[in-house]
């Protein structure tokens, strides 16, 4: 019981101390939420679409050796990072535990 209290006390300060650090910021995020998260003009639409057009005229064959190998190193450190981001949140390298009912596999303990 302790530690319902203890835990409602903190979720208090935690609330009061967000809300009133927020009550100050508000008007800044506010601001800067009006003009971020716009709907883009027409004028800015026809401008990127344009700058789409120039970009869909094979530009890639012109790049240097060097430019195409580093390209392509990030592009395989990108894979390899989303790999191992996916064997760190499944916690491990085989796939993902399959709980199915009357089958017969060891039991995954995560703790």
């Amino acid at each position: 019981m302790a530690f319902v209290g203890r835990m409602a006390v903190r979720m208090s300060n935690g609330v009061s101390r967000t809300s009133n650090y927020m009550g100050k910021k508000w008007p800044i995020v506010k601001k800067y939420a009006v003009v971020e998260l716009a709907p883009p003009t027409p004028a800015e639409v026809e401008r990127h679409l344009g700058s789409l057009q120039v970009t869909n005229k094979h530009v890639y064959m012109f790049f240097y050796f060097q430019q195409a190998t580093l390209n392509t190193v990030v592009m395989f450190e990108v894979i390899l990072w989303f790999f191992v981001g996916e064997c760190i949140g499944k916690r491990s390298y085989v796939g993902y535990p399959v709980k199915v009912p009357n089958a017969v596999h060891k039991e995954i303990s995560y703790t």
